[in-house]
């Protein structure tokens, strides 16, 4: 029977909830949805969370109400299938999968063949999961213009989802490379339906952004602020800022660090790469291992978690620290050694990447020899932080004093 789970186990679910520091009101929302599952589901013939999920879709609750419920209801649903309680700062909603749903049994057999094939291949989740996401939207605006089939999709169905009728762009390159890989895939599968669609995706000319990049005076700043005993940073916002600054790690390898991935004896950091699932061994020099230390012996709860960052929004449960908040870590640091302050200041962990992979092109470091400090998967990876290499580029630069220009060029 459904929800049978939820039945029996509910009050468990409310109280833990209550023990984890949900909010009254949350917690209610969450009592309310079961109460309504429980007294309603025979007599509306409710046989899965997604048709609870329609009936607040019907309501008309305001979209910030309904994202409520969409969590509530997502949360429910993992704790039927999976018996897992809510974890506070972990998202979860029923929402996510509403597109996929809809679609026609064909459109959801390619995606089904997609996934299965590249999982099998080895492909990283985010690598699928990005697929995914761009294959149903894409999909699904077919079927919104009345294609169920691939065979019915036609050149003027695929233009339109990336271009407006003026003729601008609604997408890019990026999008344009998903889709074609999701297409590429279903060769095996529907060869002559796909082929056709792959030829119709319009191609786009791959540009990159000039990153930001962190200036030295920035850095220098920034280091002299933390190594003032009065400045009033945390010991943990300290070790997440001083990691970023002399190891490059990108944000979810940071918050991914097990207390195990810390080799004391041998001054190294050992861990998986969350992006490319390659292993990455980082010397750990004394500055930043002191602040490590402080963090752990100062502030970090006793904890049986293994991660060694821990969020402080939720100590009791032990939570790891999120992305969310080493962004917001950093920009606390920012804010009082009164750096990037300015409006349209970008402040995020990247920054420090950029700064690190610059320094060393700068410097005449061996591309393939940043890729293995970064963690890079392929020595190319490195073209992108080309842009930012100013000594380098300068070199390049062609003098124009042979050449006539007029004076009202360099007016200011």
């Amino acid at each position: 029977m459904p929800f049978d789970y939820l039945k029996t186990h509910h009050g468990e679910l409310l109280q833990n909830m209550t023990e984890t520091g949900y909010s009254e009101s949350y917690r209610r929302l969450f009592e309310l949805v079961i109460l309504n599952i429980l007294d309603n589901a025979e007599s509306n013939a409710w046989i899965s969370f997604h048709d609870i999920y329609d009936h607040y879709c019907e309501k008309g609750l305001s979209k910030v109400r309904l994202k409520a419920y969409a969590g509530a209801i997502g949360s429910l649903m993992k704790f039927e299938n999976e018996h897992t309680y809510p974890v506070p700062g972990q998202r979860v909603t029923i929402a996510k999968t509403e597109k996929y749903d809809v679609l026609s049994d064909e459109f959801k057999n390619l995606i089904d063949h997609f996934t299965r094939t590249h999982r099998e291949l080895g492909n990283t989740e985010n690598t699928v999961h990005g697929v995914y996401k761009t294959g149903v939207f894409f999909l699904y605006s077919m079927q919104a213009r009345g294609c169920r089939t691939l065979s019915s999709i036609t050149e003027k169905d695929v233009m339109s989802h990336f271009h407006f009728p003026d003729g601008e762009n609604r997408c890019g390159y990026g999008t344009a490379e998903f889709i074609r890989r999701l297409f590429k895939c279903g060769l095996s599968w529907k060869h002559d339906e796909c082929a056709a669609i792959l030829a119709f995706i319009p191609k786009f000319s791959r540009s990159r952004k000039i990153l930001p990049y962190l200036k030295e005076d920035e850095l220098t700043r920034l280091r002299d602020y933390m190594d003032n005993s009065a400045s009033g940073i945390t010991f943990r916002d300290k070790a997440i800022v001083l990691t970023l600054i002399f190891t490059g790690m990108r944000r979810g390898d940071i918050s991914g660090i097990k207390l195990d991935d810390i080799d004391w004896e041998n001054d190294l950091i050992r861990i998986e790469q969350e992006k490319t699932q390659q292993p990455l061994s980082i010397p750990l020099i004394p500055v930043l291992g002191n602040a490590l230390y402080d963090y752990l012996v100062n502030e970090r709860t006793n904890s049986n978690d293994p991660h060694f960052f821990l969020s402080v929004t939720y100590p009791r449960m032990s939570v790891p620290i999120s992305g969310a908040a080493i962004n917001s870590a950093i920009k606390r640091v920012f804010a009082k050694a009164g750096i990037r302050q300015g409006d349209g200041d970008r402040i995020y962990p990247h920054l420090f990447r950029h700064h690190m992979a610059a320094t060393m092109l700068e410097s005449s470091v061996p591309q393939p020899v940043i890729s293995s400090v970064l963690g890079h998967a392929s020595p190319s990876s490195t073209e992108h932080y080309l842009s930012a290499d100013f000594v380098h580029l300068k070199a390049c630069a062609i003098s124009i004093k042979c050449y006539p220009v007029a004076r009202e060029v360099f007016k200011v």
